[in-house]
């Protein structure tokens, strides 16, 4: 019979922050949605528009369902892909943002580019700052509360240590990656140095956010090839894994769904060309081969059931 212990006051606490963070721009969303111009020109949003405000505004309610199932039990019963695809996606959309507003932020008042927070003719600046400054904290909060899950969750994760043996499938997947992963960070660099890709005006915070991505991708193609070169898994290799191959997926899905969906001139289109935009798709391809194949060696790494499958070890919660 298998025993659980139940949530610790901290990840209690972490989720109902989470939840605190996230109330400001789903309750923003919700207005805009039922054509309240709270912070916008009146009229300023069309009908493309609201379809994305409609995605951001789902995409912001299930991150208040994923803080919820970190501590909830049903948690602990549903497959862990479940809850731990959801955390994944959410590390690659939040972490670039996260960077931008607070460091790019700080760095493009310091070196004379304006307050990113300052507003334009269509949205008040408190808008900005509600909803980049939220993205932060919903970043902290929510990957610290999915790390405390997986610990409580899965055991032998913190063992992760040593050779994992040869795994051929896996090696070709993640090889897949690295090439990806190296064609994504040449076209963040370029966009950084000589245009700004989906930014038609490119700041210095929007420069931080895509440098970030870039790191998170070159920190997961070290840890894959290290990994690759000595069979070795560590702990911090899996970190790198998992954030890099959530950025190079999250980044590249969101521009490539922006660029089919919306029009040139559309509010939120994309200024990336077609060249880019073909780019884009085919690293988000090899983002979900890196991702399969990190997986894959993880459970192979960890030889327990706990992590293949929904089985619950005894264990204190942190």
């Amino acid at each position: 019979m298998t025993v659980t212990t139940p949530p610790s006051r901290l990840r209690v606490g972490i989720c109902l922050a989470t939840v605190a963070a996230c109330l400001p721009y789903l309750l923003l969303k919700l207005a805009w949605l039922l054509g309240w111009s709270i912070g916008v020109e009146d009229g300023y949003f069309a009908t493309e528009a609201q379809v994305a405000n409609l995605v951001t505004f789902a995409l912001e309610a299930s991150a208040i369902a994923v803080a919820v199932l970190l501590v909830a039990p049903v948690g602990r019963r549903l497959p862990g892909a479940v809850v731990a695809l959801p955390a994944w996606v959410a590390t690659g959309l939040l972490l670039p943002v996260a960077a931008g507003a607070v460091v790019g932020g700080a760095l493009q008042a310091l070196l004379g580019g304006g307050n990113g927070f300052a507003g334009t003719a269509e949205m008040a600046g408190w808008v900005f700052a509600v909803v980049y400054l939220g993205f932060a904290l919903q970043g902290v909060f929510l990957l610290t509360g999915f790390a405390l899950y997986a610990a409580a969750r899965w055991p032998a994760a913190r063992r992760v240590s040593g050779p994992v043996g040869e795994v051929p499938l896996v090696r070709l997947v993640t090889g897949i990656f690295v090439v990806g992963a190296t064609a994504y960070v040449l076209q963040q660099a370029w966009w950084v140095a000589v245009s700004g890709g989906p930014f038609s005006d490119i700041t210095i915070a929007q420069r931080t956010m895509l440098v970030a991505s870039g790191i998170a991708a070159v920190a997961a193609v070290v840890a894959v090839l290290r990994t690759l070169a000595d069979d070795r898994l560590t702990r911090g290799r899996v970190v790198a894994a998992w954030t890099g191959t959530a950025v190079v997926f999250a980044t590249t899905f969101k521009d490539t769904l922006t660029a089919v969906t919306l029009r040139d001139g559309d509010w939120g289109a994309t200024a990336v060309g077609p060249a880019d935009t073909a780019l884009t798709l085919l690293v988000l391809l090899t983002a979900v081969a890196g991702a399969v194949g990190c997986a894959l060696r993880f459970v192979h790494a960890t030889g327990d059931l706990s992590v293949r499958g929904s089985h619950l070890a005894v264990t204190p919660a942190p």
